[in-house]
């Protein structure tokens, strides 16, 4: 299936693989849900956020993870908009 979406200023787009998702504490996984209340919670520091999911996947997992991890974090500034805030994006990997 294709979508589009309208991309807005200070918008966040975030990749990961399953292994986020489906990262286990015994029958629990750390899910979509917890996933998304971790960022709206912690807000939205593009620099430090795939770090702090990384962090938060371990401590869930008590520091097991049974799948790779990757984590890709970006954002875009339209033409025009603040010159001094470049694009920035953070990948984070974890095997």
């Amino acid at each position: 299936k294709m979508d589009m979406v309208k991309v807005q200023k200070d918008d966040i787009l975030l990749l990961y693989t399953d292994g986020v998702i489906e990262a286990r504490n015994g029958n629990s996984f750390f899910g979509e849900d917890r996933l998304r209340r971790l960022v709206q919670e912690e807000g939205c520091c593009l620099d430090v956020l795939p770090d702090t999911i990384l962090q938060r996947v371990l401590e869930f997992t008590r520091g097991v993870l049974n799948d790779d991890v990757a984590i890709l974090a970006c954002s875009w500034v339209p033409d025009g908009g603040d010159p001094s805030r470049p694009v920035s994006t953070r990948l984070l990997a974890a095997c």
